[in-house]
């Protein structure tokens, strides 16, 4: 009889706690059939103790992948007929392209199709420049045989037409041309720099700084008054269209072939050298340059940089195409074909995915602009793998082995010999420093940094 007493004064002193288990069925089912099972995981670190371990074979995993589905080459666009000498890309449609010949013809491209819309015989001899309006259907081509500068019309359905829209005879053999950002001015480039209203004949501006010609002047895509020029006498120019003469010379060592600006960073420029070399310029800083690329085993022909402004791709008289990210010494990727000849000119698409050239063995060429990535529609699933990886190539970057997978490429064995002399050579070079420098003393001998060996001096 003391029994259910003892219980109820238990009860009433110290409470009785029930545990329930309860299943929400949301957090273990799929709301439909296309989607992924909910796993269950614990991220406790005493739980996982291979978890680094794992996440490096992930990634030694994920690196070898990439090279192995690596195939930056879409397909060639076919023969032009003679050698190509400058591509320009449409400032709106991701589709067309442009390209120019030696003996004077241009060509409409579509790049998805890879097949020639439309050819003109715009010129009687090389076409020296191409450049596309930026707000109208109008592109302009000029030829330095015979001297002339002509403006087309492109109608949405790019039909054909025979006679240019405005046609304008040149006192001298322009070398390039290129189109203001948004004004009616374009500026060509010849024994100097001209500054030209589509609606007058005459030049409204005029700059030269030296006796030798000027291979390619270009406008700041924000700084609107603002151009680059590189002329034949190793020179950088910087002008001010308001100013009657320009406002900086920079000397180089070797010739600059071609610059451009970088679309996210106005203030930085980028140029190829003929001393195998890339160069980005900070225009606020001109006495050296802020990069120097190196791994071209011939002269760099042309330069372009991503819509991004963050990767370059350059063209080279060695055969190949290499790939920079903006900031590093050292190509990210290099292309190359069998057939491929030297290659004068290289293009970003607008999207950034694609990169077109144009090279001597009368080709046009469509590559990736990441050579393993996959064309076409993702799927979450497949997004968020290929993120994963990403983040884990980059985590492990560092690392010897996925380091070595991620840089190493198979080139044609003239391409790696002259790699391995290059490298010989600049080993020579600082080995003969080290040594003069150990004979007259360190004080006596300044150390010169690699930046600063290629600028002889800075005009202004």
């Amino acid at each position: 009889c003391l029994f259910p007493v003892l219980i109820d004064q238990l009860n009433t002193h110290w409470p009785m706690k029930v545990k329930l288990l309860l299943r929400n069925p949301q957090d273990y089912l799929r709301e439909t059939a296309d989607d992924i099972h909910k796993l269950a995981r614990n991220p406790a670190p005493e739980l996982h103790p291979m978890s680094a371990e794992t996440e490096y074979v992930r990634a030694l995993n994920a690196a070898k992948l990439e090279r192995m589905f690596a195939k930056p080459f879409l397909g060639c666009f076919g023969d032009q007929g003679d050698q190509l000498s400058r591509v320009c890309m449409h400032p709106r449609a991701l589709s067309l392209c442009l390209s120019g010949c030696v003996d004077g013809r241009v060509a409409f491209w579509n790049i998805p199709r890879r097949s020639r819309v439309l050819q003109l015989d715009a010129h009687s001899g090389c076409v020296q420049g191409l450049c596309w309006h930026p707000e109208q259907d109008l592109f302009y081509s000029c030829c330095d045989t015979d001297r002339t500068l002509k403006a087309w019309r492109v109608g949405d359905d790019l039909t054909e037409f025979s006679r240019p829209v405005s046609q304008r005879h040149l006192d001298f053999a322009p070398l390039n041309l290129d189109h203001h950002v948004s004004k009616d001015l374009f500026a060509l480039s010849g024994d100097a720099v001209y500054l030209y209203d589509s609606r007058r004949s005459d030049p409204v501006g005029q700059w030269k700084w030296g006796s030798d010609s000027v291979l390619q002047a270009r406008f700041n895509p924000t700084e609107w008054h603002l151009l680059a020029a590189v002329t034949k006498d190793n020179a950088l120019l910087l002008i001010d269209t308001r100013q009657r003469e320009p406002l900086r010379r920079i000397r180089c060592e070797f010739r600059q072939n071609a610059l451009c600006w970088n679309p996210q960073e106005p203030f930085v420029l980028a140029t190829a050298s003929d001393d195998y070399n890339l160069y980005s310029w900070d225009a606020r800083r001109l006495a050296s340059p802020a990069c120097v690329y190196r791994g071209h085993t011939n002269a760099a022909m042309d330069v372009d940089f991503a819509p991004t402004g963050r990767e370059l791709v350059s063209a080279s008289y060695d055969c190949t195409v290499r790939l920079w990210e903006s900031g590093r010494s050292q190509s990210r990727d290099v292309y190359h074909t069998k057939r491929m000849y030297r290659v004068f000119a290289a293009r970003y698409s607008l999207d950034a995915r694609f990169i077109v050239t144009a090279s001597a063995d009368f080709n046009l060429r469509l590559w990736k602009a990441r050579a393993s990535e996959k064309l076409g529609a993702l799927t979450p699933r497949e997004r968020a793998a290929v993120n994963t990886a990403e983040a884990l190539k980059q985590k492990y970057a560092h690392h010897p082995q996925v380091r070595r997978i991620v840089q190493h490429r198979h080139l044609p064995k003239r391409l790696y010999q002259a790699q391995l002399e290059m490298k010989a050579i600049r080993g020579k070079q600082r080995r003969k420093e080290v040594n003069r420098r150990e004979h007259r003393g360190e004080d006596k001998e300044p150390f010169v940094p690699e930046r600063d060996r290629h600028v002889r001096g800075v005009d202004e």
